[in-house]
């Protein structure tokens, strides 16, 4: 009995000592990577091995490779092997993670092995995600668990170098408190939660505020997690740096101190400028860099834009104030790196010949578009190529978060590799994806991301016959010619702005306009006249349609069948306002009835597809604000800042309404058609003959932005069943 009993204990021994062996064997800067597979593939993570190795010339590199009935993933960092597992899933097993669902390996089915090495190189060295404007028109009110989603995406997309702007708001609060601010001096220059991206790019200050400390620490604990999470994946975040951005109240506080008036921006009064060569700015710059680091740590990657979006310079020495900007962020961080965005403007020379060549990274944010210094089409380097400065190719996929579908994935796809093997493309050091908001067009993004590892263009039929398989799980020639029309319709923009640039805005939904006649577009700088035949949509709709019961177990084929009816549904509002317009201006009061009850159906029988699924629920939206919130009044707070953002955004009638509207389920219902609504009796009370007055619209629009009324936060119906209504009641219209 006590051999038995002791070799029962050796037998324990031997399985733990194994079980630490396991553990151990796993090098440490690998560990998140592991907890991502195990996130994605809990059921097959045992089936996988990732090892680092070297690489030549510091590049980037995977390797995928079979061994013992294993997946063998290595790379010379986390995010190349992370990168390395997405090629792997979509490449060889049909798999996808996406925004709208994921789509992994059936766990019955064996992970198919590698029959041939493959070796892949990162073409550039940067891959820049984010856009101030996205950490509000899409991710003001995400917490770890949406965070934590969002970082998995962003590393099996390759992505290394996120801008990373949670938690500003205590860095600011301990600056400030050491300039001896009072708590509530220092609320009144922080921003409410959806306007910090403005806020931090010089822009506004306290707007959408004042905010209690309760929300302060907690972004303050968010961000911990996100930049760890990201250094722990082998990411370097990109940080807010000190560019001069201080609160107006400073002047107060320092009269002495040399603080730039800049302006206006749209109807906000600027943060000021504190003039560099100041010796306060010295202060300032350590106490701030001293506060961020304490509380995130350091990075070799700062982000700041003085001046931004025609803020004023006059009076300054841009290049002695950009020499002492980047002195002190180099002071705190040996080496570091200034990025800058190229955006209208911006950079200006006399900026750029501040920073020494090799410390600067410049985003071009809207690479896709047609320079703005003129020039043909193919010419997408700005002058110079930023003087010598490394800079991203960068592309805006989403303004403001709007539901419109569009992209240029040919375009995309030919001038990312035009800027690599341009003459001026040696300092092409990084490919970027700069959205104002997410969620929509996945597709453009993992194009874009994967030319981030191509030295030539990939082949787009080839291409995106893998990535429709990748989304669904399967293929068939239905689906393959539907994702063709889509490709030369909604995804091949043909777009130009007035100024001839060639960019790719949303084509807004008239639905959602401020009612009025010649409407051509939603926001102030958007457009709505279609650039492709609508019935081409048509035609890919009723594909996916008739292939809606094949697909209907792919959570991403039934958000795509619901978008692309959406799209459908609004394109045809274009066609029904105009049947509406032409009546009222030839005064047929018959006709006009006809067309606009046939459009305000239409309005609600939109709202009533986008209650299928819960991305389209403006419940969704509002629930986040709300389950942020530590107090009832905290509640009704985040609930105002997260519904003036995607309607009037701020107080008063301005250039912005709209800007971020959304054709969301309960939006439509309770905001747009009710504007509608008013202004088609306003119209009909005219063609009767009497006295009529333009509805004053601002004042409904800011009451709805001060309800306190709850929305649902789950589909009132499956997407199939809304579908079929619209297509029952539509599609010999269409």
């Amino acid at each position: 009995m006590k051999k038995n009993t002791n070799n029962l204990i050796i037998l324990i021994l031997l399985f733990l000592c194994f079980g630490c062996v396991s553990k151990n064997e796993i090098p440490q800067e690998l560990e998140s990577t592991y907890a991502l597979l195990n996130r994605l593939l809990p059921d097959r993570a045992s089936q996988f091995e990732f090892n680092i190795i070297s690489s030549k010339d510091n590049k980037d590199i995977f390797e995928l490779d079979s061994s013992n009935s294993k997946i063998i993933i290595n790379g010379n960092t986390p995010i190349s092997i992370a990168y390395g597992l997405h090629y792997y899933l979509r490449n060889y097993c049909n798999a996808s993670f996406s925004w709208s669902g994921n789509q992994l390996p059936a766990k019955e089915e064996p992970l198919p092995l590698i029959q041939e090495k493959v070796r892949k190189e990162a073409s550039v060295p940067n891959r820049y995600y984010f856009n101030y404007c996205t950490f509000n028109y899409t991710m003001a009110f995400w917490d770890w668990e949406r965070w934590e989603q969002e970082i998995d995406w962003m590393a099996l997309h390759g992505i290394n170098r996120p801008l990373a702007l949670v938690g500003q708001e205590a860095v600011w609060q301990n600056t400030l408190k050491r300039l001896d601010y009072t708590d509530e001096e220092i609320k009144d220059f922080l921003p409410g939660p959806a306007y910090t991206g403005w806020w931090l790019l010089g822009n506004l200050e306290g707007w959408g505020g004042p905010i209690n400390q309760s929300w302060i620490d907690a972004q303050a604990e968010l961000q911990k997690k996100i930049v760890n999470r990201m250094k722990s994946l082998g990411m370097t975040p990109v940080y807010q740096g000190f560019y001069g951005m201080v609160p107006n109240s400073l002047k107060e506080k320092y009269p002495d101190a040399k603080i730039h008036d800049a302006g206006t921006w749209l109807n906000f009064k600027r943060p000021g400028f504190l003039i560099p060569n100041d010796s306060l700015f010295k202060k300032v710059a350590t106490f701030y860099y001293e506060e961020q680091e304490k509380l995130y740590g350091k990075t070799a990657f700062y982000q700041g834009d003085p001046f931004h979006e025609g803020g004023s310079s006059k009076g300054v020495n841009v290049t002695k104030a950009a020499e002492n900007i980047y002195k002190a962020m180099n002071t705190h961080s040996s080496g570091a790196t200034w990025v800058l965005q190229a955006w209208g403007e911006n950079p200006t020379s006399s900026l750029l010949k501040g920073i020494p060549l090799g410390r600067a990274l410049v985003v071009d944010l809207y690479a896709e578009a047609l320079p703005q210094w003129g020039g043909k089409p193919s010419e997408w380097a700005r002058k110079e190529s930023f003087m010598g400065h490394n800079w991203v190719w960068s592309e805006i996929p989403n303004f403001g978060g709007q539901t419109g579908m569009t992209a240029k994935l040919d375009r995309t796809n030919h001038d990312v590799i035009e800027a690599l093997q341009h003459p001026l493309g040696k300092n092409m050091t990084g490919i970027g994806a700069t959205p104002e908001g997410i969620g929509q067009d996945a597709i453009l993004y993992d194009l874009l991301f994967d030319l981030g590892w191509e030295t030539e263009k990939v082949n787009m039929d080839d291409w995106l016959k893998t990535y429709v398989k990748s989304r669904y799980g399967n293929i068939n020639p239905d689906i393959e010619e539907a994702y063709q029309i889509l490709r030369n319709t909604v995804y091949s923009s043909k777009y130009k702005h007035a100024s001839g640039e060639d960019g790719s805005p949303p084509l807004e939904s008239v639905l959602c306009a401020r009612p009025g006649w010649n409407i051509n577009k939603v926001s102030a700088w958007g457009y709505s006249n279609l650039d492709y035949d609508p019935k081409e949509l048509v035609k890919a709709w009723k594909l996916l349609y008739n292939n809606k019961e094949a697909f209907s177990d792919s959570d991403n084929f039934r958000f795509d069948l619901v978008d692309v009816t959406r799209q459908v549904i609004a394109n045809y509002g274009r066609e029904l306002y105009g049947n509406m317009q032409n009546a009222f201006k030839s005064k047929d009061l018959s006709e006009f009835n006809t067309w606009s009850s046939n459009f305000l159906d239409l309005i609600k029988d939109q709202d009533s597809l986008m209650g299928s699924n819960k991305k389209f629920l403006l419940g969704t939206w509002l629930d986040m604000a709300s389950k942020r919130a530590t107090s009832d009044e905290e509640r009704k707070e985040f609930d105002k800042n997260a519904r003036m953002l995607i309607t009037t955004w701020t107080y008063e009638k301005h250039v912005v309404n709209d800007y971020a509207y959304r054709e969301y389920a309960g939006l439509l219902k309770d905001y747009y058609l009710p504007r509608w609504q008013t202004y088609i009796a306003s119209c009909k009370n005219e063609l009767e003959g009497n006295k009529s007055t333009y509805p004053d619209f601002f004042a409904f629009e800011k009451a709805w932005t001060e309800e306190d009324k709850s929305y649902p936060v789950t589909p009132s119906w499956n997407e199939l069943e809304a579908v079929d209504y619209i297509w029952n009641r539509y599609h010999n219209q269409f």
